[in-house]
């Protein structure tokens, strides 16, 4: 099966090949055609002088040598009309020259299959070097395809490890909170499970992620979609219960009027949304330690907020928010506010941030589809 970069290289090379073939017709019959002209004027005038006189053994000695080589026939007629002098044979392939010399025609006639001949030899050298341009050409386009294949393969990988040290960061912090605390906490088995399925899912998205960067050259490639509907409830349950392990001293609050709210996404992604917009909040709260996650479900679509109270972002910093990846943060790479404005472009969704100096900082995730509702009363 030919693949669709080797069929625009038969493409390009078949019409090169038609147009120089077009450009070699064109030329050679203009020049064959000029240099019978000539030939055919030039023995014009050398036997005129003995056609005059009748004298026709000159004129067969000088017209022999041409016949058929050059010419088919070669024939001169009288002003009468009157046949005076005729050699060679004519065909129905001949191409006809006929010059007025004086009182006498002189009708020189070619035959066009030769010119086919030299023609068809020509095309055959041209499709030759044609062949040979496709095979070094071909060569040529798949060593840049493999150099730019590598150059992706690291872009990829160093995005994925970029956002691996991202991701992982806090469900580890949240394990060896636990391990290192002085007193047991409360539910820390659940919260130890909890974040080791985390984490799991983490590597499972990133590898899924690896292969639809890496697959993506294909055309053929579908890309593969894992969404799914789920309750985003427990999920940011058991990202709060993470937090208040590894953030003792924060007050984390959910606020939702219904225990099942379901959302067509990939929960993966949300979890990882939700855990770097609640670590902005919290690295961004000196004094207030509170954090507030609401869920609010409309006819049209859910929203949900991330509030805190902390610093909040200055004026020129929040107007680049989720245009590139920006950080204000020592050890931060920018990707987390960046990467949840994409993944909600994504989703159809949005992203909006609007924050104060000194007052706070909310974030509204923005699903625009009605999710499916259990009411708690």
């Amino acid at each position: 099966m030919i693949d669709r970069l080797t069929k625009r290289l038969l493409l390009k090379v078949t019409v090169l090949y038609l147009s120089l073939l077009l450009v070699v017709i064109g030329s050679v019959l203009i020049t064959i055609s000029n240099k019978k002209q000539e030939f055919a004027i030039s023995i014009s005038n050398s036997v005129y002088n003995f056609a005059v006189t009748h004298d026709l053994r000159s004129v067969q000695r000088v017209i022999h040598p041409v016949i058929p080589s050059v010419f088919s026939m070669v024939e001169i007629i009288e002003n009468t009309n009157s046949q005076l002098f005729k050699m060679g044979q004519a065909s129905k392939f001949d191409i006809r020259i006929e010059l007025n010399l004086y009182d006498l025609k002189f009708i020189f006639q070619y035959n066009v299959l030769n010119i086919l001949y030299l023609i068809l030899t020509f095309a055959l050298i041209l499709f030759m070097v044609i062949l040979i341009f496709f095979y070094f050409e071909r060569k040529k386009i798949d060593a840049e395809i493999r150099v730019q294949i590598k150059l992706k393969n690291a872009v990829v990988a160093e995005s994925m490890a970029r956002r691996l040290a991202h991701d992982i960061r806090s469900p580890l912090s949240a394990l060896n909170a636990i391990v290192t605390a002085k007193t047991s906490i409360a539910g820390s088995t659940d919260i130890i499970s909890a974040v080791v399925t985390r984490i799991n899912a983490i590597a499972d998205d990133l590898l899924i992620q690896y292969k639809k960067d890496t697959l993506s050259k294909q055309s053929d490639f579908p890309g593969e979609s894992h969404t799914k509907k789920i309750n985003i409830v427990p999920i940011i349950k058991n990202l709060l219960r993470e937090k208040t392990a590894l953030y003792a001293d924060f007050n984390f609050e959910l606020r939702t009027d219904n225990e099942e709210v379901l959302l067509e996404i990939e929960p993966e992604s949300l979890t990882r949304i939700i855990s770097n917009l609640v670590n902005n909040s919290v690295e961004a709260s000196d004094q207030h330690k509170s954090v507030v996650i609401a869920i609010n479900c409309f006819s049209d679509r859910t929203l949900i907020t991330i509030t805190d109270y902390g610093v909040g972002i200055s004026g020129d910093v929040l107007e680049t928010i989720g245009k590139k990846e920006i950080t204000t943060k020592n050890n931060g790479n920018g990707i987390g506010l960046y990467s949840t404005f994409r993944q909600m472009e994504a989703w159809n969704g949005s992203c909006k941030v609007v924050s104060k100096p000194g007052i706070g900082t909310q974030v509204s995730l923005t699903f625009n589809s009605s999710a499916s509702l259990k009411d708690t009363l």
